[in-house]
């Protein structure tokens, strides 16, 4: 079944064709997609007072910015070099930078930090990874360092809680680092002929780590913390062989693992697993994984992949668990964005455009 929507923003007629292909098992009831707001970047004005928190971030090259809960766009600049960006905040960066500026979603200066590298933030906290790649180091509210560390291997993969600071290296080691940076466990699967972390998530409690190492075969392992240290829960071997940063990550809402993966044509997939490993459904793809998420309150899976047969392609997939596809969007734009947006919808950016997008059961 096919569905045309109508895009109107900042006083000319965008159109794009939705087409909701339906399949023989849809998601229970009718899916229905609408529009929010639709904000032209090239012409819209960033107004900062009267916003209404939360903020929701985007990230449409040469813009980024911020929205706020009533779609309105609250900032507006252009990426330096590089951009780590986060609802709390951001840093705009430069290609090389011996000085990074923390600021909110309006803009405002919240710290000035003094170190050479490229900032990451996570879990609200403010890290910089070292130019040569092999050092860690954390930064406090007032831009004074709380730790640093060198490793004996090139950092490949990296995330952190509020907590918890998880750590895969080249070496193929993962390592659990507490508060002050201290190491408190490490862990090193020894299957795969050449192991290398290739992707690393914690779950937001720090219950859970999922990595993704090793080529000869290539394997995700999930972690689980048994009140004392993380233990392996399950482990599987894949079907796929990336030499490169792969996505994956813990979907809380729905108990799910969720990653990418590659067969030797090149073909892209998705895997998405139960906690315990079992359940395993796939989900091929047009091209590469460009982002992946879950609107808040819904039980599907929403994600943008880059169109390889088709220049300026995109898809974006809606995906109702095990082997439901509830829709899948094709579409032509340079560049695309997903992101969360205000009340459980997504921000869908479209060249100079962000659209804020909703997802009902009708």
């Amino acid at each position: 079944m096919a569905k045309r929507m109508r895009l109107i923003g900042g006083g000319t007629m965008f159109l794009l064709l939705l087409y909701l292909a339906l399949f023989p098992r849809p998601l229970g009831t009718e899916l229905m997609v609408s529009v929010e707001s639709s904000i032209a970047l090239q012409d819209a004005e960033a107004r900062s007072q009267g916003a209404t928190l939360p903020l929701f971030p985007f990230q449409l090259a040469p813009f980024f910015g911020y929205i706020d809960s009533e779609g309105v766009l609250t900032y507006r600049d252009r990426i330096q070099g590089g951009i780590a960006l986060t609802q709390d905040g951001f840093i705009n960066y430069s290609s090389v930078s011996e000085t990074h500026v923390y600021q909110d979603g309006y803009g405002r200066i919240e710290r000035v930090i003094q170190a050479s590298g490229y900032p990451v933030l996570r879990a609200g906290r403010v890290f910089v990874l070292g130019p040569g790649g092999g050092r860690l180091s954390e930064w406090g509210a007032n831009g004074a360092q709380m730790w640093e560390r060198e490793f004996a291997s090139l950092i490949t993969a990296f995330d952190a809680t509020d907590t918890t600071v998880v750590v895969g290296l080249l070496s193929g080691d993962l390592l659990v680092l507490n508060e002050e940076g201290q190491e408190i466990q490490s862990y090193q699967a020894r299957r795969s002929r050449v192991p290398v972390v290739y992707g690393l998530d914690i779950e937001t409690n720090g219950d859970r780590v999922a990595l993704v190492f090793g080529l000869d075969p290539q394997i995700v392992t999930v972690l689980e913390h048994d009140g004392e240290r993380y233990a392996p829960r399950f482990e599987r071997e894949l079907g796929s062989e990336l030499r490169e940063p792969v996505p994956v990550k813990f979907f809380e809402a729905s108990g799910r693992l969720v990653l990418e993966q590659m067969d030797t044509s090149g073909m892209s997939s998705l895997l998405s697993l139960r906690y315990d490993g079992r359940e395993a459904a796939e989900l091929s793809l047009v091209g590469r994984l460009h982002s992946l998420l879950q609107p808040v309150g819904s039980p599907v899976l929403v994600a943008l992949a880059e169109d390889s047969h088709m220049p300026n392609g995109f898809e974006l997939l809606l995906w109702a668990g095990a082997d439901r596809v509830v829709a899948r969007v094709p579409f032509s734009s340079a560049i695309s964005f997903l992101g969360d947006g205000p009340g459980g919808s997504l921000l869908l950016g479209i060249d100079t455009r962000v659209l804020q997008l909703r997802l009902e059961e009708g």
